[in-house]
């Protein structure tokens, strides 16, 4: 399986890759045979739309979803063998700020900052300036203390 949009990656261990994609969400691609899969997600969960993804922690990631409503900011957590993601949690939804979030990072002292509106609604039809421009909001906010993982 490839990536159908893929957005951005982020590094998952030493022979894989995670790729957020806008339309499959989450693929873990492997290095060594170039094979994608799409892991599984728990029940009530999406990562369609992913616009971005960055390493927390072991097995963990935060990303933007741009196309959902409202928009968010979400952690996702890998289950052990990594074939399964075991939780995704919503850290920022709904912010007035917000429009299509992309382009997250993490702070030193373990803060994500991510673009809150990075300008795609300032675009015509055809990708051309028009509309009402606005400044680019920076966001930032928390990750609060995953529950302990056990070690791979």
């Amino acid at each position: 399986m490839a990536a159908a949009a893929p957005q951005a990656v982020a590094w998952e261990t030493g022979d894989a890759l995670l790729v957020a994609d806008r339309v499959l969400g989450l693929v873990r691609l492997d290095l060594r045979s170039g094979e994608g899969m799409r892991p599984a997600l728990p029940p009530r969960s999406s990562l369609v739309d992913l616009t971005s993804i960055v390493a927390v922690a072991d097995g963990e990631f935060v990303a933007t979803q741009a196309g959902m409503w409202p928009s968010r900011v979400v952690r996702i957590r890998l289950a052990p063998g990594d074939d399964s993601i075991a939780a995704v949690e919503v850290l920022e939804s709904g912010h007035p700020a917000m429009g299509a979030p992309a382009g997250a990072c993490v702070t030193p002292d373990g803060a994500i900052l991510f673009l809150a509106n990075p300008g795609w609604s300032n675009l015509g039809a055809g990708g051309e300036p028009g509309g009402r421009s606005r400044p680019v909001a920076i966001m930032r906010t928390r990750i609060p203390a995953a529950p302990a993982r056990p070690v791979r």
